[in-house]
């Protein structure tokens, strides 16, 4: 954190009495314009936070807002008094915090959201499999919802379960659109508990299977995080193009995952697509059937 921006902390700190939110006034009309502006401000820090795929400085987020310093400490202080900013400690500064995966999960599951109902009961349905969806959080993914497949070998996908996106394919669906400076990140931190049996062959790969994703907008993976699991991931962008997610299926390892890919490749892509537009994105997407099991 620079000079500025603890200097800027230590300031308002010092401040008494200084309301996060603007106050009614005795007779109750205060300014709506003012309340709007205090929303708009917090919503703006909000995208800033999203866009960016490393913990803000104070700076980084005043330029592209134009608020003064202290307005801006004062409304990071309020979003993360509600648990929708987290402040970091090493390396220093703001990212979103954990409400903003509560937010989605209830946007996701509510029954008036056809698209998430859809997918998971479709595609969980239609291959049998656990059908889940993820969202980016620093260096892992988050599952925000999930139905579970049918029959004895079944993987269950708890809500809420989270892990490293450098392995695993909704890990990798995500990690394959982030700037290559922070998928080094990302690859530096891999916890040894979540590595699996196919975990070495992966990582020793990654990169030519990161470009692979790139191009199809699928990753695939085989015990990576989990023996005797697979699973087979496509991702989800929002607003700008930044990736936040995927969709991802999983099931037993016994199941041939060149075979379940060719049925699910065009269901994932699309219900990937329909997610990303939910969020904003607007880029149409030309995947292409690269790698395997498209090619021997």
């Amino acid at each position: 954190m620079t000079d500025g921006d603890a200097k800027a902390e230590r300031k308002v700190r010092r401040t008494k009495d200084v309301p996060s939110f603007p106050q009614a006034d005795n007779d109750g009309r205060r300014t709506i314009r003012e309340l709007d502006r205090t929303v708009v401000n917090a919503a703006r820090i909000l995208d800033i936070l999203l866009s960016l795929k490393h913990p803000a400085l104070l700076r980084e987020i005043v330029t592209p807002t134009g608020l003064s310093q202290t307005a801006t400490y004062r409304l990071l202080s309020t979003l993360e008094s509600v648990g929708l900013v987290q402040r970091y400690s090493s390396p220093r500064g703001y990212g979103l915090g954990w409400k903003i995966a509560t937010l989605a999960n209830g946007l996701l599951q509510h029954p008036n959201n056809p698209t998430m109902t859809a997918f998971v009961h479709a595609i969980s349905k239609t291959t049998g499999l656990t059908a889940s969806v993820h969202v980016l959080s620093g260096y892992r993914w988050v599952c925000v919802a999930s139905e579970t497949g049918r029959g004895p070998l079944v993987h269950h996908v708890d809500v809420g379960l989270s892990a490293t996106i450098a392995l695993g394919s909704a890990g990798r669906a995500i990690l394959a659109f982030l700037d290559e400076v922070e998928a080094e990140k990302a690859l530096r931190m891999v916890p040894r508990s979540e590595q699996g049996p196919g975990a070495g062959r992966a990582l020793a790969d990654v990169w030519s299977s990161l470009k692979v994703i790139r191009q199809s907008g699928l990753a695939v993976s085989v015990e990576e995080t989990t023996k005797g699991v697979i699973g087979m991931a496509s991702p989800i962008f929002a607003t700008g193009g930044s990736v936040i997610g995927c969709v991802n299926v999983s099931g037993p390892a016994a199941l041939p995952p060149e075979d379940v890919l060719r049925v699910v490749a065009d269901d994932l892509r699309h219900y990937g697509a329909l997610l990303s537009r939910e969020f904003g994105d607007t880029t149409r997407r030309a995947w292409r059937d690269v790698g395997p099991p498209f090619e021997k």
